[in-house]
């Protein structure tokens, strides 16, 4: 290596190194500030902890009673690094997020200065992706969403070096991770082929687009009939922002400047529509799958970092405004930052929750049926070790449209007649309660449909309680 290139690269890792310790400490201030050191954050990583126990399994046996499972790599991917470390699962997905967050910081810091932005905007952006909700989520919660994004990052940088052959193997492993995130990768990658004129690479999206069919021969998943929001998300758009309630939203002030990152890229019209295209398009994947923000919060650091260099840069007839304006979105950006890390840290479940859970296995037999809000069901399968009536894993559940109305009717019903029939179709055993579905989720009253019938009827016996939840078994 010449001195010019060992020049290049010392001048790079001056960069970098202070990003990713920067980067690191952001992440791991949710853990530090967490209560329940023990505990993951949130509830899909208990479920990706626990099939990752069996990761090439094709059948769960706690999940909806007992249902089919489509391979997905990231448990499996849990299970080997396990291993390889030598501990256990829950060390392990915290350690995993964080580990291909920050390779994620890096692809992209290099995918902007491959792009040709100036080396002031890719860190502007880079520091802007750090602070952003969508990014400390996917960094901090294991999900299966963080090594597709990982894999579609180097996929592009390579393509950006010309290594074309290398770059459609590693895009295609994006496939073992989920349909969603292959489908976004997908089209991702066809927008980027019409960019660049590489026509011929469309072959091989038809290529790709095959290995499909096995899924297909599955038949089509049961379409929803119910609409599913985010816990303390009352309406769509919450969904969106960060300071409304949401895990994965973008900071309203993150758009904010974003806007004006748009408006700098408008001055060059046409240029650039492969960024409008694409931001329209996750945004309406959005609408559907809200994780699909983070993809987007790649974008919106991007452009939140254009809409700075406007700012500063910019010609503007008030020079003072326009500072006051960037100063107090730029505080904004940053009140957002503590505001997240401080809904991660108290994220659930707690210490009564996973206690709760304890009284669960030590008390039931193990086939026993457990009853609660859907979103209770990978806490029921992780710590209780016994089967929920539904969780949030609607992609070809069985009979997921009658187990979210049966479970409705159960809620609200008065008529002791009808909870016992639907107790008996499931083989519930069990109703487990907390604070969240007492205080909104579920019920707004305290007789309300199924709390009455818990306090009236001797057909429910109330057999644990603490501050947080209560359990109640079915009496028969």
């Amino acid at each position: 290596m010449n001195t010019e290139k060992l020049l290049k690269l010392y001048a790079e890792l001056k960069i970098l190194v202070p990003l990713v310790v920067f980067a690191l400490a952001i992440l791991l201030m949710p853990y530090i500030l967490r209560d329940n050191e023990l505990s993951l954050m949130g509830r899909e990583a208990y479920n990706y902890a626990r099939i990752a126990e069996s990761p090439i399994s094709n059948y769960d046996g706690l999940s909806y009673g007992g249902r089919f499972l489509i391979f997905n790599a990231y448990p499996l991917v849990l299970s080997i690094a396990s291993k390889i470390i030598g501990s256990d699962l829950i060390l392990v997905s915290r350690i995993m997020p964080i580990f291909f967050g920050l390779i994620a910081l890096v692809l992209f810091y290099f995918v902007l200065k491959k792009l040709e932005a100036d080396g002031f905007t890719a860190i502007l952006a880079s520091i802007f992706l750090i602070i952003s909700p969508p990014f400390i989520y996917m960094s901090t919660v294991s999900n299966v969403y963080i090594m597709p994004i990982v894999l579609l990052l180097a996929a592009f940088m390579l393509l950006l070096y010309n290594k074309k052959l290398i770059a459609y193997m590693v895009f295609s492993l994006t496939l073992f991770f989920g349909l969603t995130p292959f489908l976004i990768s997908l089209a991702l990658l066809s927008i980027y082929l019409i960019k660049s004129k590489n026509y011929k690479g469309l072959y091989l999206i038809l290529i790709l687009a095959m290995f499909l069919i096995p899924i297909l021969k599955l038949g089509l998943p049961e379409f929803l009939e119910f609409t599913m929001l985010p816990e303390g998300v009352n309406f769509r758009i919450q969904t969106f922002i960060a300071e409304f309630g949401s895990e994965t939203g973008l900071s309203m002030f993150a758009i904010l400047l974003a806007l004006f990152g748009l408006r700098q890229l408008w001055d060059e019209k046409y240029r650039h529509l492969a960024i409008y295209v694409v931001v329209f398009l996750l945004l309406v994947i959005s609408f559907f799958e809200v994780k699909a923000l983070m993809y987007l919060n790649f974008i919106a650091a991007f452009l939140v970092a254009k809409g700075v260099v406007r700012l500063i840069y910019g010609k503007w007839e008030n020079v003072t405004i326009n500072i006051i304006i960037g100063m107090l979105l730029v505080i904004g950006l940053i009140s957002s930052l503590v505001f997240y890390i401080g809904f991660l840290s108290d994220a659930l479940p707690n210490k009564e929750i996973i206690e709760s859970f304890d009284f669960i296995k030590q008390e039931s037999k193990e086939n026993a049926v457990v009853f609660s809000y859907y979103t209770k069901g990978y806490w029921i399968n992780y710590f209780g070790r016994r089967n929920n009536v539904m969780d949030e894993s609607f992609f070809y559940a069985p009979n997921v449209n009658d187990r979210y109305y049966d479970s409705n009717t159960l809620f609200y019903t008065r008529n002791i007649g009808e909870a016992m029939k639907i107790t008996e179709k499931y083989n519930i055993r069990y109703i487990w309660i907390d604070n969240a579905m007492k205080n909104g989720q579920v019920w707004k009253e305290e007789d309300e449909g199924l709390l009455f019938l818990l306090s009236t009827s001797k057909k429910f016996k109330r057999e644990y309680y603490n501050n947080y939840v209560e359990i109640w078994k079915v009496v028969r």
